[in-house]
């Protein structure tokens, strides 16, 4: 999603502030995923749903997308202690 906002604002040439957010819902009784494809651990999500809301520019996308993705879905990851298995993605690298 964040490839294709950089993607539009740079086609159109906006420079602005672009509004994103991410959310999961029916995630009650859910567990950590673990790189074997199962669930493990006791890190249950405790209202069912997680909703995350940022801003970023054209500016920011193309130099930090990783951190954008971390204000977003960071304190999802955390929450089901599952942050280091994506740590590329949020670092942007």
């Amino acid at each position: 999603m964040l490839e294709l906002v950089r993607l539009i604002s740079g086609e159109v040439g906006y420079h602005g502030k672009w509004p994103v957010a991410a959310g999961v819902n029916r995630f009650r009784g859910r567990r950590r995923w673990s790189s074997a494809s199962v669930f493990t651990g006791n890190h249950w999500c405790s209202d069912g749903t997680y909703e995350e809301s940022t801003g970023t520019t054209l500016g920011e996308l193309n130099a930090a997308q990783g951190a954008v993705t971390c204000r977003l879905l960071g304190p999802l990851l955390r929450s089901l202690d599952s942050e280091e298995v994506f740590e590329q993605a949020l670092n942007g690298d």
